[in-house]
């Protein structure tokens, strides 16, 4: 294989090194999701790394690997070192940042995908947001969901061991639940 093809090979974590100079933050809440999307998806996106090895972009891949136990990770080594793979940075995270959401595209996507046989909060959004989307809401009607998020859903059972059942799982979800007997 030429030298100018990329290849993918497999790092051990503890081999990896960050860059330093990373102007990219990642909160535990994206790492989290990372995290799940490896779990139900294995890993689909190598880490970049720079001449040096050095991470030129796959920082937050990295910690989700971590948290959720990858021993080794596959990379692909870019031929750039210095100020090129410092811009490279840069110029990931910038361009990704540029990308919009078609909102109703994507809100019929999960109309699409809302089969009750998949878990679609593996997209990275929460329920709330993707409720929204499929109810043909746009990013700022989102976003005010997410604050003022009250939902309230009702569900008729035939026993009262039904009911129980119910609200035990519902629980373990995390859901907050009340019963109401009619």
């Amino acid at each position: 294989m030429k030298k100018d093809k990329l290849q993918i090979e497999y790092v051990p974590v503890g081999k990896l090194k960050p860059f330093k100079g990373n102007p990219r933050k990642h909160p535990d809440e994206a790492v989290d999701k990372l995290v799940k999307s490896i779990e139900a998806f294995g890993w689909t996106n190598p880490i970049l790394l720079d001449a040096d090895g050095i991470i030129l972009a796959g920082h937050a891949r990295l910690k989700a690997a971590i948290k959720a136990g990858v021993k080794s990770i596959p990379v692909i080594r870019l031929p750039l070192s210095g100020n090129d793979a410092k811009m490279y940075v840069i110029a990931d995270n910038k361009t990704a940042e540029l990308t919009e959401w078609d909102w109703p595209a994507l809100g019929d996507l999960f109309q699409d995908l809302d089969t009750g046989d998949l878990n679609l909060e593996l997209s990275g959004f929460d329920m709330a947001e993707i409720g929204g989307l499929m109810g043909g809401l746009d990013e700022k009607e989102i976003k005010e969901v997410e604050i003022n998020a009250v939902w309230q859903v009702v569900c008729e059972v035939e026993s009262e061991n039904e009911q129980r059942e119910l609200y035990e799982r519902l629980t373990k979800e995390g859901l907050k639940c009340r019963l109401l007997i009619l």
